[in-house]
């Protein structure tokens, strides 16, 4: 279990646990002092039960959604149980926030008895039982159909980031306000200054607990920050920051409308209205020779297929299809030599031609070339492309991980390590399938120092704690370093003996029993 999980865990476990003693004092006390429970005391119980209940799918999250894990080394199925459990975990604490404020705004009803102060406290009940209900249903239809937020087959309904900030801005200003109400009727008590401040400093406690709340907003708040907004803002661009289309269009300040739309790190379709309100329509530059690579992610296709050369296109943009426009300008052939430094990551290569489409950008405006009559080869039109289909470069997912030892090459594995930094299989064992993630590095070794006899997928570790695995092409692989998935083990000979797979075979080699697959 990895250090994040383990946290989670107990923290999941032991305040829960606080909090419930806490709950049985004041049970105990109020029996010794032979006094009924109140209402407040029923609905802390409650929230209680209900924050039980989210530290248990906290746990639960850990051990079958493998909370605290690297959402992308996580399989398929994990992903589901993952956002399964999030999603049901909002509800929770919706409920156990709401609950809180009810029992905090109870008890000083019932402690603070002049008229203004339950004027007051009635106002902040039904301001927390709006903020209850309103978030109840947005959180509830934030995406449809509902399962969307755990299949991703759907439509999000709403701006989710915007969503949980002003959930949490809430929450937390509700918070403030309750725990200020008290704070004139102790100012005004008939005791000394010193009894009044302990009993501020008595009441004041949660405000530690709102502390901690604004700074995780600070943080949320840092997660989503763009940088393109930052830099319209610095060139005093005005900034239209929306949830959706709908109802919304480009208003010029010179009220001459736009000449021309430019669509940057954008994986939005654009309605046509929008496209059609401005003079020449819409450009987008993609990062490769269109109709090759067309999708989201044509630079990681690019190096995980091992090209040697890629391209530039400037492109109309499609109302309705993604990389279906027009080619206005486009990168001469035999396209640009990748240099073996841009080869080395995704983000490397994409710093080397960010600049080179920002050129041909320029060049094709320069030019007036989006005045002209564009190119007709788009993807309907072309249906091969140097002697191979077009590729798509759909979304990379989780399985793109996974090594297929019966069909990889060495090569390919090497490759795909270096690019990804992490690989995985599945193995069976004594105690079921497990989840290995290889975390070092492949190495091509020399095939003498391995054994023909072992098929593919199959290793075989030697005395110096590595281990040698034969790939398809009949190469040898060396690798050191993997782990099992929610576990802290690096070494192989560890991560073996944990999985009690290791076989001694009497000489100056031992085995593993199963195969990765």
């Amino acid at each position: 279990m990895q250090s994040s999980a383990t946290a989670l865990v107990v923290c999941s476990v032991l305040f829960p646990c606080l909090a419930l003693l806490a709950l049985v004092i004041r049970i105990a006390i109020l029996h010794a002092r032979q006094k009924k429970p109140k209402i407040e005391d029923y609905l802390i119980t409650a929230a209680w039960v209900i924050t039980a209940g989210m530290g248990s799918a906290d746990v639960v999250g850990v051990y079958q959604g493998h909370f605290g894990q690297e959402f992308e080394t996580i399989s398929m199925s994990e992903q589901t149980i993952f956002t399964k459990i999030i999603f049901a975990m909002q509800f929770f604490h919706l409920f156990a926030m709401a609950f809180i404020k009810f029992s905090m705004i109870i008890f000083f009803k019932r402690i603070f008895i002049t008229r203004s102060f339950q004027i007051q406290a009635n106002i902040m009940l039904a301001i927390v039982s709006c903020w209850l209900i309103a978030f109840f249903w947005t959180t509830l239809f934030q995406a449809w159909p509902i399962s969307q937020n755990w299949t991703g087959v759907g439509n999000t309904i709403l701006n989710e980031p915007a969503m949980y900030l002003a959930l949490g801005v809430i929450d937390v200003v509700t918070d403030f306000m309750i725990l200020c109400l008290p704070i004139p009727v102790i100012i005004r008590l008939h005791a000394d200054w010193t009894k009044r401040i302990m009993v501020l400093i008595v009441f004041g406690v949660g405000f530690f607990c709102i502390a901690a709340s604004c700074r995780l907003l600070m943080n949320t708040g840092l997660l989503y920050k763009m940088p393109i907004a930052d830099f319209a803002r610095s060139l005093r661009l005005p900034l239209h920051q929306i949830d959706s289309f709908r109802g919304w269009a480009p208003h010029a300040r010179d009220g001459l409308g736009f000449n021309l739309i430019l669509a940057v790190s954008f994986g939005l379709l654009i309605p046509r209205r929008i496209i059609e309100s401005a003079k020449y329509g819409g450009l987008n530059v993609h990062p490769s020779m269109l109709p090759d690579l067309w999708g989201a992610a044509p630079l990681h296709h690019a190096l995980l297929d091992g090209d040697k050369r890629i391209g530039l296109t400037v492109q109309t943009l499609h109302p309705t299809q993604m990389d279906n426009g027009a080619i206005v300008a486009q990168t001469r052939e035999p396209g640009i030599e990748i240099p073996s430094e841009a080869r080395q990551s995704f983000s490397s290569l994409a710093d080397y031609i960010a600049p080179l489409g920002a050129d041909l950008l320029i060049d094709t405006l320069e030019q007036g070339l989006f005045q002209s009559s564009a190119s007709d080869l788009t993807l309907q039109a072309v249906s091969k492309l140097h002697g191979r289909e077009p590729r798509h470069a759909r979304k990379l997912i989780l399985e793109d991980r996974h090594i297929d030892w019966n069909t990889w090459s060495a090569n390919k594995i090497v490759r795909f390590q270096k690019l990804f930094s992490s690989l995985w299989n599945t193995m069976q064992t004594p105690t079921g399938i497990k989840k290995l993630v290889w975390t070092g590095s492949f190495e091509i070794t020399d095939p003498a120092l391995g054994d023909p006899t072992f098929p593919p997928g199959m290793a075989y570790v030697l005395k110096d704690d590595s281990v040698l695995v034969n790939t398809a092409d009949n190469a040898v692989l060396q690798v050191y370093d993997c782990t099992i998935a929610r576990d802290r083990s690096r070494n192989i000979h560890h991560v073996a003996q944990k999985l009690g797979i290791l076989k001694d075979n009497g000489n100056q080699m031992k085995s593993f029993i199963a195969r990765f697959e």
